[in-house]
């Protein structure tokens, strides 16, 4: 293909979250930056606040089966979401990409 795009894990020290890497014929010729955050503890409280236990439920688990962290904390499910909603931005606009390029 000539057209592709990568989404690598950013270090920790670099702020996490993920790179944008746009390449033609393997060359990068864009990208981006996509910083995950961690949240103020009043942003944990208004997300964890704002889902039914269902949701609580289903998050912890998730975070455990896909993380490897058990009994979570609403502050470590949080920064694992915003990580994940970080990826998905990250991966939307290489998406976006793709289709506005030419087809060969």
């Amino acid at each position: 293909m000539r057209y592709t795009y990568e989404v690598n894990p950013r270090p920790p020290e670099l702020g996490g979250g993920w790179r944008l890497r746009l390449l033609d014929r393997g060359e990068e010729v864009g990208g981006g930056v996509f910083p995950a955050g961690q949240g103020t503890p009043q942003e944990v409280a208004e997300w964890w606040n704002g889902q039914n236990e269902a949701e609580h439920a289903w998050w912890v688990e998730w975070v455990q089966h896909k993380h490897g962290i058990d009994n979570a904390t609403p502050a470590e499910v949080h920064a694992i979401y915003l990580r994940n909603v970080a990826y998905h931005e990250a991966s939307d606009e290489g998406d976006d990409w793709l289709d506005s390029r030419p087809k060969d």
